[in-house]
């Protein structure tokens, strides 16, 4: 891929760091995924691993659990995950659910929330989870100076238009070098013309 642009003698590249492909999981989500499959270990740890122990589960904490969505598994030539089904009878199905819990939300600092604005929280974390199962490399970025030297480099972003990740990206920089991402923004879109 290789996007580069360099404006006032400094420089913007951004590539695929393909060494870099950690479970979503791990990281700190608002939503439990807990799934149940024969082959795959598939979602959180420590979470019911069979629809009748999770049904189990929810029987005796429904009323703790803010807003809930299906998650359904694609099995055909790699995995693919979705809060949607994929309409195929023969490699896919529901797998388990995303849920979050009022205290999770209390507990990430949310104030004005509904279950739509949650429910596209959980959406996103599945996504992202889609994109980890399929083997999708992040998007690192890196700003070098006059000298050539690195001013700052971030790797992790995922998404599959770079001008998501170019969004993402601009928050984790400082205000100076935003004209950066802005020039590499539009590049990008003159490119799709």
């Amino acid at each position: 891929m290789d996007l580069h642009i360099k404006r006032k003698g400094i420089t913007l590249k951004i590539d695929y760091d393909y060494s870099y492909n950690p479970n979503p999981r791990e990281d700190d989500n608002l939503g439990v995924m807990a799934c149940y499959h024969t082959r795959y270990s598939l979602g959180d740890e420590n979470v019911p691993k069979t629809y009748s122990d999770f049904k189990e589960w929810y029987n005796s904490h429904k009323e703790d659990v803010y807003c809930m969505l299906p998650v359904y598994l694609l099995d055909h030539s790699g995995l693919r995950m979705s809060v949607i089904d994929f309409k195929d009878p023969w490699d896919s199905g529901q797998v388990g659910f995303i849920y979050c819990t009022k205290e999770a939300i209390e507990k990430a600092g949310i104030k004005e929330y509904d279950k739509h604005s949650i429910g596209k929280i959980l959406k996103a974390e599945v996504d992202s989870y889609d994109e980890y199962l399929q083997g999708n490399p992040a998007y690192y970025f890196c700003i070098r100076d006059e000298d050539d030297k690195i001013v700052d480099s971030v790797t992790g972003f995922r998404g599959d238009k770079i001008e998501t990740c170019l969004s993402e990206m601009k928050e984790y920089v400082d205000d100076k070098y935003h004209f950066l991402f802005d020039a590499m923004l539009k590049k990008c879109q003159e490119s799709y013309l």
